[in-house]
């Protein structure tokens, strides 16, 4: 969690941390230089250039030259999206319960 919190941005795969990242609005990159092999020996929940962030990349190449030329708010906005179709609960909870023990 810590080293979610001091990062810029997550380069994963197919991880679940994806999710778990979501909720800080930072910009999330999925690496899927496999992602043939995967999808035809393990299969994925939805189509990951349809719902992550933004279309995978699948060089290093590819993923590098969108790193480097990341528009930050566009990409921030993008896992806001993602956060937003996939995490119903828990967004503003921490807000909530000092609200609710200290008051406004």
């Amino acid at each position: 969690n810590d080293l979610m919190i001091a990062s810029d941005m997550l380069i994963t795969d197919y991880s679940a941390i994806a999710f778990d990242y979501a909720v800080l609005c930072k910009p999330i990159f999925c690496y899927a230089y496999d992602y043939e092999t995967y999808l035809a020996e393990r299969g994925t929940y939805f189509d990951i250039d349809d719902r992550y962030p933004n279309k995978s990349c699948r060089t290093e190449d590819e993923l590098l030259r969108r790193i480097k030329e990341i528009d930050y708010d566009a990409e921030c906005a993008n896992t806001q999206r993602f956060r937003d179709d996939f995490i119903q609960y828990g967004i503003g909870a921490t807000e909530a319960c000092v609200k609710a023990e200290f008051g406004k």
